[in-house]
């Protein structure tokens, strides 16, 4: 229930200094917003005011940018969850003995053993993380151009 008003209250917040925006940015020139000045009368080139094109290319541009990273963060983690999964099913039913997470790779029903068993598997999971992570540091400006 807390967390229902905090979010209502933001949504609030947010809503209300939208049309105080809005507001002050529509007042004439001697009301003008803090730090915001009016330089042309087109609307379509005027930051303080929204025509239905730039809604629109904002709806589209805030959808790609949120859903798009996270759908496919989700789809991967999943399908990591659900190989690590399947393997951990298949050792346990493998042998009669207990599964253990131990790296111990002498006795068979071990993440070790696993991991022995298929070496390739954890030299593409860390390969696809370590260019992830350079992929994510290249695009975040850690490395000068």
């Amino acid at each position: 229930m807390k967390r229902l008003g905090l979010f209502i209250a933001i949504l609030v917040i947010l809503i209300g200094g939208g049309l105080l925006t809005s507001a002050l940015a529509s007042q004439p020139a001697g009301m003008q917003m803090p730090g915001v000045a009016v330089q042309t009368s087109n609307t379509a080139a005027s930051a303080t005011y929204m025509t239905p094109e730039k809604g629109i290319w904002f709806l589209v541009w805030a959808v790609f940018l949120t859903l798009g990273p996270l759908v496919t963060f989700a789809v991967g983690l999943t399908a990591v969850m659900w190989w690590l999964n399947r393997r951990v099913s298949a050792e346990k039913q493998s042998q009669g003995a207990q599964f253990s997470f131990s790296l111990d790779t002498s006795r068979p029903n071990t993440l070790g053993a696993v991991l022995a068993k298929h070496p390739f598997a954890l030299v593409v999971l860390l390969a696809l993380v370590i260019g992830g992570l350079a992929a994510f540091a290249y695009f975040s400006g850690a490395f000068p151009r």
